[in-house]
């Protein structure tokens, strides 16, 4: 099964491959800060072709699009939809299905924990990824994987084992009887 798994935002992560390996991962620059919604919209559904077209997915997955209060959240929330239904609505005309999960869901499985602060949560995903020799870039790219992670657990029943979790253990038992 292929996956193509995208974390939406400005620099959007992407994390794509066969759920039988590790994925590869990317970051695309969707607009600048500012720029008008309607180019963000035109540069998500543009980088959605393209990447479908490269990759062949049977499945798309994306975050459940979510903001966060303060300053500026109308826009963050204008933002997140859009980019959400250019996704869907690239993926209708070419035949592919979108499936969505929740942030805090793809947390958990990830990291151990679906409720942490913005900053620990990116760094503790960050180390996750590099810890399963997957060395992304940034906290986009490692979001990606870790909704590209929880989609291949989800739909295929695989999933990876954080690096270095049973291998002290392991070395400990095969030198006691060696």
């Amino acid at each position: 099964m292929i996956i193509l798994a995208f974390d939406l935002a400005t620099a959007t992560g992407c994390a794509f491959g066969d759920a039988n390996g590790a994925p590869t991962f990317q970051t695309e620059r969707l607009s600048e800060p500012g720029a008008p919604h309607g180019r963000r919209f035109r540069n998500t559904m543009g980088m959605t072709k393209r990447l479908i077209k490269r990759v062949n997915p049977d499945v798309v997955v994306i975050e459940e699009a979510i903001a966060s209060g303060g300053g500026g959240a109308q826009s963050r929330i204008q933002l997140a939809m859009g980019d959400r239904a250019a996704v869907m609505i690239i993926c209708d005309q070419m035949g592919f299905k979108v499936r969505e999960y929740a942030v805090p869901s793809i947390r958990k499985h990830f990291i151990g924990h679906g409720r942490l602060r913005r900053d620990v949560a990116k760094a503790r995903t960050i180390a996750r990824c590099r810890s399963l020799g997957w060395n992304v870039k940034n906290d986009n790219e490692a979001d990606a994987c870790a909704v590209w992670e929880f989609a291949r657990a989800k739909l295929t029943g695989m999933a990876s084992m954080p690096k270095g979790l049973f291998d002290a253990r392991s070395e400990e038992l095969q030198s006691k009887r060696g």
